[in-house]
């Protein structure tokens, strides 16, 4: 049976395009991580379905990069910081309930697809996918298509396989805002703790 990862050094590119950006900025305004719309109460399913930061867009320019390689010990520096203080896990509300954000949802699931190609490609392995990497790459691929970036990319290679440029600017979320007020979050958490 085929791999449902495909082509590894594919998966890794893309898995490294979408993620290259993610730790690049890390500083942004200050937010009140603490404030909770009126009414809701963080328990079952009385809380709000987005973490509202009033996030600015940003402009960013997407380009290839040598960057979190899972086959490197530089690269997988990189992975690990890909994530905030507490590993994008957010305490909200009276009770502290825990939240993930979908942004570090994501990049946590590129980190177990990569790892696990590389797993694969140092042993040979032809066993099943995980379950974990089976969820993550359901998971990605309802995500791409929730949010059905409608960005045009020049294609060329008229001939044969069609090459898609990265070389392009995109209009993003300023995720730099998400891990200053996540960071923050987390360090009100710690604060809190006896």
């Amino acid at each position: 049976m085929k791999p449902f990862l495909g082509n590894s050094v594919g998966v890794v590119s893309l898995a490294t395009l979408l993620v290259m950006t993610s730790a690049l900025l890390r500083n942004g305004p200050a937010l009140d991580i603490n404030r909770r719309p009126e009414g809701h109460t963080y328990v079952g399913k009385d809380y709000p379905r987005t973490w509202d930061l009033g996030i600015a867009k940003v402009h960013k320019a997407m380009e290839d990069t040598v960057h979190y390689a899972h086959d490197t010990a530089l690269g997988l520096i990189e992975w690990n910081s890909t994530l905030p203080l507490g590993g994008g896990m957010l305490h909200l509300g009276p009770h502290q309930r825990v939240f993930s954000v979908s942004m570090f949802h994501q990049l946590r699931c590129l980190d177990i697809i990569g790892r696990e190609l590389l797993d694969r490609s140092e042993q040979a392995v032809t066993a099943e996918p995980t379950a974990l990497a089976h969820h993550c790459m359901n998971y990605l691929r309802l995500m791409v298509l929730c949010r059905s970036d409608t960005r045009l990319e020049s294609a060329y290679n008229i001939m044969g396989p069609r090459i898609v440029t990265s070389s392009i600017t995109h209009t993003c979320n300023d995720w730099s805002a998400v891990y200053a007020a996540a960071t923050d979050n987390y360090l009100a958490y710690i604060d809190r703790q006896p």
